[in-house]
């Protein structure tokens, strides 16, 4: 899906409160999103799509793949996409008993390249709204090595409310990708609306801890 995404894993960085009650006394995890041509070798590798290559033989979780009918969708934009993938896979499982089976650094694995449509980016979504952590493998990026995982930039959100604490994490987040990919874009927009919906002056709190000045260009 339009929504890129490291490998390896380090130390998840400490998410506002909110997020973590959301676990309900669950180990808060890291997972990775990536595809077959980078990481069907990895030994923490799923795959999550209905076919698999010959030369994979990994563990598969076919419950999160789509079904045939929607592989196939040619009419849908992605948009409608989604919201039937949610409809008719995601909205059925329970997403902290997934992220149990997969475990901690789990690695899920579909076709498309990091900058292409893919719904392991929806499903991503789905386990970070869970309060887990969720990266894209990035070594097809020149000059990022292979066994590299992107750093959460720290900031001190003390004082800030849980809702410019969810724009600090995205923003974290967004500081993992290169400027022009795909989701680095999708992550700007969102940072963007959600410091709209704020008032002013918690607006302008969240943009000194991030030290931002002149606002966010789109």
């Amino acid at each position: 899906m339009q929504i890129g995404r490291d490998k390896h894993i380090g130390k998840p960085p400490a998410f506002n409160p909110e997020i973590l009650r959301r676990l309900e006394g669950e180990k808060q995890m890291r997972f990775y999103t990536s595809n077959y041509a980078k990481s069907a070798q990895d030994p923490r590798a799923v795959a999550i799509s209905q076919g698999v290559p010959k030369f994979y033989k990994g563990r598969v979780l076919k419950s999160l793949a789509p079904p045939w009918s929607l592989v196939k969708a040619k009419d849908l934009s992605e948009k409608e996409w989604v919201k039937a993938y949610h409809e008719k896979v995601l909205d059925k499982l329970d997403v902290q008993k997934i992220a149990n089976y997969l475990g901690d650094g789990a690695v899920l694995l579909c076709w498309e390249k990091a900058t292409d449509f893919c719904h392991r980016f929806i499903v991503g979504e789905w386990l970070e709204s869970a309060g887990h952590i969720v990266t894209e493998f990035v070594a097809e990026f020149k000059n990022v090595k292979k066994t590299a995982a992107p750093v959460l930039k720290k900031y001190d959100t003390t004082g800030l409310n849980n809702e410019q604490c969810k724009i600090v994490n995205k923003w974290q987040i967004y500081l993992t990708y290169p400027k022009n990919h795909n989701q680095a874009k999708k992550i700007l927009i969102e940072v963007t609306d959600k410091l709209s919906q704020l008032s002013d002056s918690e607006a302008k709190a969240v943009c000194k801890v991030l030290n931002i000045k002149g606002g966010i260009n789109v």
